[in-house]
């Protein structure tokens, strides 16, 4: 154990002393750093938060959970996201040591704060200090939200980057604003795949396939799930006939971003030309001086491969629109 203390000693020092990279990895993956003793206690509580997932068809989470010892610091510095925990009861040499050295000074009983760039740039550490394993039930339920946030805001900042780090397609987006009145950033690389009309324009990218289409139509065609998911098969066939939604795990939900109230859909989508699928999501924008809405759907396409973070970078393009 003594040898452990002392790892963690020298890891904390060198690490310390080295000029910061940026963090790397996957991006929506989250690291929890505690001692195996911690971990019985902590580890079903923390699974309940971070539980969403979502179907590309396969089940897939929305963040992932990777489990690390206190001793394995080293290997988490250069990651995007990480959680350490530290329960007082049982005791313990090896979380209680490590989860101490984050703790600031002026207030050793601070129960949970977070910390940017401490290892690498862009990079997020979370620390949760309980009493006991019933302490950190409560810290956990009471913050579940702001935890939550926390580390999404984390992952989407990570994920634009990587999006925009070449660049925009500023003429891309000038042709959709004219079209569609929408302020949309496009990746460099994005181009359109099919057009026509000021009604219809679907734009993406090479493989891994990533499409996004925008339809502008009556609101009263959209005014509730019932009629939008029948209005929109409808849409979809006179348009983009070749993709062909779904009939499982179907989802409607009304969400606020950034003062916008957005009705979002989600589903999955085959795709006839090449006999595959994958998930998609649509987003309501309501014109309410015309009574139209104009619709922009995400939709990817990659068999066999994990879809989820794919989906989520569309979501952060079309999420532009609303900044």
């Amino acid at each position: 154990m003594r040898n452990k203390i002392r790892y963690i000693l020298i890891i904390l020092f060198f690490v310390g002393c080295n000029l910061k990279s940026d963090a790397s990895g996957i991006f929506n993956n989250l690291f929890i750093v505690s001692s195996p003793e911690d971990r019985e206690y902590i580890r079903p509580i923390i699974e309940g938060v971070f539980s969403k997932s979502i179907h590309t068809p396969t089940e897939e989470f929305e963040i992932n959970l990777i489990w690390k010892n206190a001793w394995e610091l080293d290997e988490v510095q250069s990651k995007y996201n990480v959680l350490v925990v530290g329960i007082d009861n049982p005791k313990d040499s090896t979380g209680d040591y490590l989860c101490e050295k984050f703790l600031p000074k002026n207030n050793p009983s601070v129960e949970l704060f977070s910390l940017n760039n401490v290892y690498s740039n862009n990079q997020q550490i979370l620390v949760i200090h309980a009493l006991d394993a019933v302490h950190f039930s409560n810290i956990v339920k009471n913050n579940k939200s702001w935890l939550l946030n926390l580390i999404n805001e984390s992952i989407d900042f990570n994920l634009s980057e990587h999006i925009f780090s070449k660049g925009f397609n500023l003429k891309l987006s000038e042709n959709i604003h004219d079209k569609f009145g929408v302020n949309l950033k496009t990746q460099e690389d994005f181009t359109i795949i099919n057009e026509f009309d000021d009604e219809f324009l679907w734009i993406g990218r090479g493989y891994p396939y990533r499409w996004i289409t925008f339809h502008k139509t009556k609101n009263i065609l959209f005014e509730s799930p019932e009629l939008s998911w029948v209005n929109l098969d409808s849409l979809f066939k006179g348009t983009i006939p070749d993709i062909v939604i779904g009939e499982w795990y179907k989802t409607s939900e009304f969400k606020e971003i950034n003062g916008n109230k957005i009705r979002i859909l989600r589903g999955l989508y085959e795709h006839k030309t090449s006999e595959s699928g994958g998930p998609f999501f649509v987003y309501m924008f309501e014109l309410h001086e015309s009574n139209e809405v104009i619709l922009i759907s995400g939709f990817v396409n990659y068999p066999g491969h994990d879809k989820y973070l794919l989906l989520r970078q569309l979501e952060i393009i079309v999420k532009t629109a609303l900044n």
